[in-house]
């Protein structure tokens, strides 16, 4: 008798299978310990206002933990880039909110290039001096997509090459 498990495990192989690169990029060390320096500071100012300003403490101190908590929030989010490549598609997760998924026919070409802060200003999900949407994690090698003809698109990995090889391969057999 099959209760449905033979289905739900064949779809997990075939899913499995299918997956050609996976990787999880996390944040900058910098950024993290930006992060955590930022909390620390409003604490420490928390805690130094309601000592010497006890009046204040009141309104104070919800104010600075709010701050913390949508420091915490925005730090949890953004820690990292999930990449996934499928012979179909290929999906980056920046967070909850910054996901983008191109398939691979749409691509035209990919290449690595550097990943510098005079071409995104900073780090994170931001728009390009060449008008790409970029997610960042850290300067340095990043992968370039090109796709639907002019569109661009920039992402943080730590093995670029390998992702440009394995697409660069399915663009040219298109």
């Amino acid at each position: 008798m099959n209760n449905g498990s033979d289905f739900l495990n064949s779809r997990n192989n075939e899913t499995k299978e299918e997956i050609l690169y996976n990787e999880w990029i996390p944040m900058s060390k910098f950024i993290i310990i930006l992060f955590v320096f930022v909390i620390a500071v409003l604490i420490s100012t928390a805690i130094t206002t309601s000592i010497y300003a006890p009046t204040t403490r009141v309104y104070m101190l919800p104010i600075y933990a709010l701050l913390c908590l949508f420091f915490v929030l925005i730090g949890i989010n953004y820690r990292g880039i999930q990449i996934t490549l499928t012979k179909n598609e290929i999906k980056i997760e920046f967070g909850l909110l910054n996901k983008k998924t191109i398939l691979i026919d749409e691509l035209v070409a990919s290449e690595v290039i550097q990943a510098t802060i005079g071409k995104y200003f900073g780090l994170g999900a931001r728009i390009g001096v060449d008008k790409s949407l970029a997610f960042i994690t850290n300067f340095g090698d990043a992968v370039k997509l090109t796709y639907d003809q002019d569109k661009l698109f920039v992402f943080s990995s730590t093995d670029s090459q390998k992702i440009c090889n394995i697409l660069n391969e399915y663009i040219e057999n298109k």
